[in-house]
């Protein structure tokens, strides 16, 4: 292998390695957003329960959902917020939109 391969071979592992730190630290971030944040009512005046995921207890817990704005740990059954927060992490790379 000649030195030109070689550089163009360590470039690519670079590559490969700054793309999966890179991805591990969204998905770091997404998780957060989503199953970290302190439950968040909104502005709206309804009523909607509402379940978020509370780091503490490490279980999915009910709250009362103004109907709008909010943050990311807002699920609408307790299922979706068992699926998302709990078991394997892999689903940061779904991101929520």
């Amino acid at each position: 292998m000649n030195k030109r391969s070689k550089q163009k071979k360590e470039t690519n592992k670079n590559k490969v390695l700054c793309f999966s730190v890179l991805i591990l630290g969204l998905c770091a971030v997404v998780q957060s957003e989503r199953c970290g944040a302190e439950p968040d009512v909104g502005p709206c005046k309804a009523a909607f329960q509402h379940w978020y995921y509370n780091r503490e207890t490490t279980s999915c817990q009910p709250f009362i959902y103004g109907g709008c704005s909010g943050n990311k740990n807002n699920y609408v059954s307790k299922e979706s917020c068992t699926a998302a927060c709990t078991g394997k992490k892999h689903t940061c790379l779904r991101l929520r939109r």
